[in-house]
């Protein structure tokens, strides 16, 4: 019997907002696991933040948490785009993708979190989901 590998719920999600043309028109391809140095704006960033598996035997079925955050330039074009990621990600992220099959996406907490690692700070707003997913 050959061991399942669970999909990498990070690069799944961002495969998917590349080719979601709501997302892309307000961000193009902007859309990252990690900042880049000098990251163009607007951007978003989906990290995996933590998660675990249903039942460990076997590894079949993921529940990755996943925080996305979005920086913009105004606060309300910012708060338009990260709305818009969540929406997308509630409505049309289930599915079968190339990388996985995304079985459940639970929408957590939205909230203004001004960047200030930027001067000045960086708006930007975040949140968490659940993605339930396998192979």
């Amino acid at each position: 019997m050959t061991a399942a590998v669970l999909p990498d719920a990070e690069r799944l999600i961002v495969q998917w907002a590349l080719g979601n043309t709501p997302i892309t028109d307000a961000l193009e391809d902007r859309i990252y696991t990690a900042l880049p140095e000098s990251p163009g704006w607007p951007c978003a960033r989906l990290t995996r933040v933590g998660g675990a598996p249903v039942s460990s035997r076997p590894l079949w079925l993921d529940q990755a948490q996943i925080q996305v955050d979005v920086w913009g330039g105004p606060k309300a074009t910012t708060h338009d785009i990260a709305q818009t990621i969540r929406a997308e990600m509630a409505a049309g992220l289930p599915g079968v993708h190339g990388l996985g099959v995304v079985t459940a996406v639970e929408i957590g907490a939205f909230t203004w979190l001004p960047d200030a690692t930027y001067n000045p700070a960086k708006p930007r707003y975040t949140f968490d989901a659940v993605v339930t997913l396998h192979p």
